[in-house]
């Protein structure tokens, strides 16, 4: 049986100690993209809207990685930013931006 992006993504998550939550979440982030602007907003109120709530799901993972492993804030968003990358790899999508 083939793997899926996502059943590769949340098992390598899970080895690397993190929760099936953590793993969904940081899913639906990639599948939803990190830049506003690939959701084609139609106005620049929306585009904010947007942002706002990008910004609110990477802040989410951050904190779920905080707790997860024990980390400080900028190795958890370190971490996150790898996860990001790699599941993005992982769904054949460009690398998410690193402009937050």
């Amino acid at each position: 049986m083939t793997d899926t992006a996502k059943s590769v993504i949340l098992s390598r998550l899970a080895d690397e100690g993190f929760s099936g939550s953590y793993g969904a979440l940081l899913f639906m982030t990639v599948l939803v993209g990190t830049d506003a602007e690939t959701l084609k907003p139609e106005s620049e109120e929306e585009r904010h809207e947007w942002r706002g709530h990008l910004y609110g799901l990477r802040s989410a993972l951050v904190c779920v990685v905080m707790y997860e492993a024990g980390v400080g804030p900028e190795d958890a968003a370190g971490i996150v930013q790898r996860h990001l990358e790699d599941a993005a790899w992982d769904l054949g999508r460009n690398r998410p931006d690193r402009s937050e």
